[in-house]
């Protein structure tokens, strides 16, 4: 496990290295930025699409219903038998068993009603399946306030990096 102190000392170290760059080679930091600033377009439309799971359900409900009472017994058995034991700090374990039951119940419910009954679970698979579109208007807008400001006084801004490097390492320094 990394000592979070070292964490914080490269990140201050990291701080240091962009303060002295805006501070020493404005132009330099600048042209950084422009190159690591451009738009990436990944292909995610396939996120946009539903992808229906109904009918492969009901064809094998037995062996989906069969899965997921499996999935649930064992997380039943583990939640039971494995957990009381485990070094978890106060009031993680008291949360986990009771998470975890919770949630081994409900898998074997689940389990038990897609074996037996799936046609039972139709409301739920109805109020489910609605299609939510979220507003991205406002996700698609760019901000370049900060960008601008950092172009207009690279100096300052390096001097303002640069000095928070130091506060965290003088912190890391006398803790």
């Amino acid at each position: 496990m990394i000592d979070s102190r070292i964490l914080f000392a490269a990140i201050a170290a990291l701080l240091a290295g962009v303060g002295l760059v805006a501070l020493l080679w404005p132009a330099a930091l600048l042209r950084w930025n422009r190159r690591s600033a451009e738009k990436v377009s990944l292909p995610l439309d396939w996120l946009d699409r539903p992808i229906r799971v109904e009918r492969w359900l009901y064809r094998r409900n037995r062996l989906a219903g069969a899965l997921l009472l499996a999935a649930g017994a064992y997380l039943l058995w583990a939640v039971v038998r494995r957990l009381p034991g485990a070094p978890l700090p106060a009031g993680w374990r008291e949360a986990l068993l009771a998470g975890g039951a919770l949630a081994a119940v409900l898998g074997l419910t689940v389990g038990l009603v897609v074996l037996l009954r799936p046609s039972a679970l139709k409301p739920l698979e109805r109020w489910s399946n609605r299609w939510i579109e979220l507003p991205t208007a406002a996700l698609d807008r760019e901000s370049d306030i900060l960008e601008r400001w950092v172009a207009a006084h690279t100096r300052l801004f390096g001097a303002i990096v640069l000095a928070a490097a130091v506060l965290i390492l003088s912190l890391l320094w006398a803790g």
